[in-house]
């Protein structure tokens, strides 16, 4: 994906923070209204998750701008990420345990043969 197309992906983020905090005024609004309705609303929405809220105190979560934030920011991190499906791998550089130094992962690969990465314990 080309830098323009990142970057109006992230303008595109950036232009729905304002319709968030919208609908958050009228979350809030609408539970000092009728706290009763709005929470019968969530429970109606989410079903078994919300069977064990019972006030607002219980998900006071969704009546702050943490969650508008925690968006943008995994939309951002999601836009200017390294790796891109479709794209090529990007670099990773790792430690050579016999002499310390630095190397590119695929300085291990061979013509024929596929380079695997085991994270885990053989033992």
């Amino acid at each position: 994906m080309s830098d323009f197309w990142r970057h109006v992906r992230a303008a595109v983020l950036y232009a729905k923070v304002p319709v968030h905090y919208l609908a958050l005024a009228a979350l809030k609004i609408a539970y000092f209204i009728a706290p009763g309705k709005v929470m019968a609303k969530f429970r109606s929405l989410q079903g078994e998750k919300m069977s064990k809220a019972e006030t607002a105190d219980d998900i006071q979560f969704l009546f702050t701008d943490e969650i508008i934030k925690m968006k943008l920011k995994t939309g951002l991190q999601d836009v200017y990420k390294a790796a891109q499906l479709g794209g090529p791998a990007p670099p990773v550089t790792l430690v050579n345990l016999d002499d310390s130094k630095e190397v590119d992962l695929l300085d291990f690969a061979r013509a024929g043969r596929m380079l695997v990465v085991n994270f885990g314990s053989c033992t």
